[in-house]
């Protein structure tokens, strides 16, 4: 989005100057995102592991959910949701199997 020259000296002029003392910005430097480095220091320095808990709440997903929901949902190839859901003993094979072979209820006239 480009601004009008008006607006963008108005702003600049409104604008809080940007931080520019150490320890203001989460990142190294001020204006800069913060890298997956520190956030996996900040993270493990409050009792979090990261990497760890990420493996464990995705298998956790992938033996709650269909292949094809999980690969939606994460954006990921079905293929890989199906072998993650193997991984963690989550076949839904057998519950298709199981809803497939119930008795159907009586059909009203």
């Amino acid at each position: 989005m480009t601004w009008p020259p008006p607006a963008t000296a108005a702003a600049s002029k409104t604008a809080p100057p940007a931080p520019t003392r150490p320890g203001c910005s989460p990142a190294s430097a001020p204006g800069t995102p913060l890298d997956f480095a520190g956030l996996d220091e900040r993270l493990k320095k409050i009792g979090l592991r990261p990497r760890s808990d990420r493996s464990t709440a995705l298998f956790a997903l992938a033996g709650e959910l269909p292949a094809a929901v999980l690969a939606r949902l994460l954006g990921i190839s079905t293929d890989t949701a199906a072998t993650w859901q193997q991984i963690a003993a989550g076949d839904w094979a057998a519950y298709a199997a199981a809803v497939a072979d119930r008795p159907q209820p009586p059909q009203p006239d």
